[in-house]
């Protein structure tokens, strides 16, 4: 942890997008663009064509967005009306409420979401870049083999601080971004577009540094979110409540052991990394397997979380019956959470959502396991689970696949 409170503490002097893609070394030159003939491009014409590759219809405003990516932290990114918000890690939040930004409630010079806006983009152009300095390059340049044309917007920091987007010539997305200031560069790959939401808006999957690659794992939009997301005296919930209702709540809304015999598959994002994991149920008996090369191994390790807790199958209760419930809510996964400890000793603990006691995290001295939910198949089941050692994150894609119904052949005439 003491990484990402580091990281918090530099979050009030330094560019976020240095934090967030983690690029504190200064880039290698690139190498210069060439210039082939070409008819030359305005500014107008250059961002019209990029915000009508990115939205589904330019002339429907995002009202809201709610995105989740996982890099070298577990990054919220969120955006209503005008007000921004970015939680990397439960450890730095910055808010922009319309007037001014804060890092962790203190004042900051800079709207450092709006840097993460110019990437995952939500807005159109024009607006996006009001009263900043806008600069396209006419021409058609070329550099290692890539067609792309140049526009870049000054930021007022008083670090002379300039963004630049190379923007691929066929399709007019962002290919390449570059942050720079006198005294230091990086360059942003995005790839992997594709469209997310309900298709509103073409956002990329993936962005990579030379030291890092983060995934987009989650993006809602028009979809209202609390105001308290954009407050810095925002008060949690308080009003108490038992182990044994939370556990009531928590059985409401998991499929719990009505859920039907089939398989949660835990799909790696990086499978040369990590195997993948197979949750069996067959008749309320769960079994965790890993998955290497198509091959089935019984898990060994700890697992009464993530098979039991994490689909209801389980009262917290049950599998750990020294659980001690802290009455004071805490912020995880950007949702209030009540804290259940194992083990004081261990710092084990579970955390459930106030308001629906869906099992976010279960936080170990070692592991983090981060679950995701939504609707699969009529059932509420994890979409995605990270799981981190402190040092790396292991993001997965969770699918669910009920049971096949057995063949009966017909019988012999």
């Amino acid at each position: 942890m003491e990484t990402i409170r580091s990281i918090s503490v530099r979050l009030g002097n330094c560019l976020l997008l240095s934090l967030y893609f983690c690029f504190g070394a200064i880039a290698e030159e690139a190498t210069p663009p060439s210039r082939p003939a070409a008819a030359p491009i305005t500014s107008e014409e250059l961002m019209q064509k990029m915000d009508a590759a990115i939205f589904h219809d330019p002339s429907q405003p995002i009202r809201s967005a709610d995105l989740l990516i996982a890099g070298d932290y577990l990054i919220f990114i969120k955006y209503q009306d005008g007000k921004s918000r970015m939680n990397i890690a439960d450890e730095a939040i910055v808010i922009h409420d319309g007037k001014q930004c804060t890092v962790n409630g203190q004042p900051s010079a800079n709207n450092q979401t709006l840097l993460d806006q110019l990437i995952f983009r939500f807005r159109p152009l024009p607006e996006l870049l009001s009263g900043l300095t806008v600069t396209v390059k006419p021409e058609l340049l070329e550099r290692d083999g890539r067609k792309f044309y140049e526009l870049s917007a000054a930021f007022p920091t008083g670090d002379d601080l300039v963004v630049t987007f190379e923007v691929d010539t066929a399709t007019y997305l962002p290919d390449q971004v570059i942050i720079a200031t006198p005294n230091y560069s990086s360059t942003v790959t995005l790839n992997d577009y594709r469209w997310a939401g309900r298709g509103e808006v073409k956002l990329p999957g993936r962005t990579a540094t030379p030291d890092s690659t983060s995934l987009l794992l989650q993006a809602t939009f028009d979809e209202p979110l609390p105001e308290w997301y954009f407050q810095n005296d925002a008060v949690p919930p308080k009003a108490a409540t038992s182990l044994a209702m939370l556990e009531a709540l928590m059985e409401r809304h998991l499929p719990g052991r009505k859920l039907p015999d089939g398989y949660l598959d835990l799909i790696p994002y990086y499978p040369e990394v990590n195997p993948g994991l197979r949750i069996v149920n067959e008749g309320g008996n769960l079994t965790m397997y890993s998955i290497q090369n198509d091959n089935l191994t019984p898990f060994t390790g700890q697992q009464d979380f993530l098979p039991h807790v994490i689909l209801g199958m389980a009262a917290p209760s049950e599998l750990y019956p020294e659980l001690q419930l802290d009455p004071e809510p805490v912020l995880i996964n950007d949702v209030y959470c009540y804290k259940l400890s194992i083990s004081e000793a261990e710092d084990h603990a579970i955390y459930l959502a106030c308001d629906n006691a869906l099992p976010l995290r279960e936080h170990s001295s070692m592991i983090r396991n981060n679950v995701f939910y939504h609707r699969q198949a009529g059932l509420t089941l994890p979409a995605f689970t990270v799981i981190t050692d402190e040092i790396t994150l292991y993001p997965f894609r969770n699918v669910w696949q009920p049971a096949r119904p057995a063949i009966t052949m017909p019988a012999a005439p």
